[in-house]
């Protein structure tokens, strides 16, 4: 499948950052999508300088299709456990449906990951795929307003305020509402 790159003939200063956006169905459109766009958007912005992101969609499940909460199907990339190049910044989506989602090789490939990739990110209730893989325990978390007691119930140190600066220290995000992928994606550091 093609990848998400801006085609420049010119190279950029820097090879670009692998972002990889899990989706774990049945996923918010939103969700998905913001996040792609950014980056994709920044891809753009950056135009002659050549791309500074390589963006891949890939599934909880081996189909490539991703069914959406209002009815969309997306199409992915590949399937997680197909991954084999090198990640620098690992986004995990969702939806309210996913978020009860029990996946032991998940849990356990996100556990692995997290160790290899300098950054994981989730967007709203994809926070909860993060919970169940254990990576949140003693962190700052927060997810939707309306999800938010639900996480707290599963002894998950939470904070009801947005401190995405938390994660400098940490590697790890969560949330990002659909106006913090513009901020993630100008972390080139």
């Amino acid at each position: 499948m093609p990848r998400l790159t801006a085609k420049r003939k010119l190279a950029s200063r820097r090879p670009p950052l692998s972002v990889v956006i899990l989706a774990v169905p049945p996923v918010e459109e939103l969700d998905l999508v913001g996040p792609l766009e950014v980056f994709a958007t920044a891809n753009f912005v950056l135009g002659e300088r050549g791309p500074a992101y390589d963006i891949r969609v890939v599934s909880s499940q081996p189909k490539p299709i991703i069914a959406g909460e209002c009815g969309v199907s997306l199409l992915a990339h590949g399937y997680y456990r197909r991954l084999r190049e090198p990640v620098d910044t690992l986004v995990v989506v969702g939806g309210p449906a996913s978020k009860n989602a029990r996946d032991n090789r998940l849990s356990l490939w996100l556990q692995k990951m997290t160790g290899r990739v300098r950054r994981v990110a989730s967007v709203c209730v994809g926070a909860f795929v993060l919970a169940e893989a254990r990576l949140l325990q003693n962190k700052r978390a927060t997810t939707h307003w309306a999800f938010a007691s639900d996480l707290f119930r599963r002894n998950i140190q939470m904070s009801k305020s947005m401190r995405i600066r938390s994660g400098y220290k940490t590697g790890i995000f969560t949330p990002l509402p659909e106006s913090r992928p513009a901020s993630i994606s100008r972390w080139r550091w």
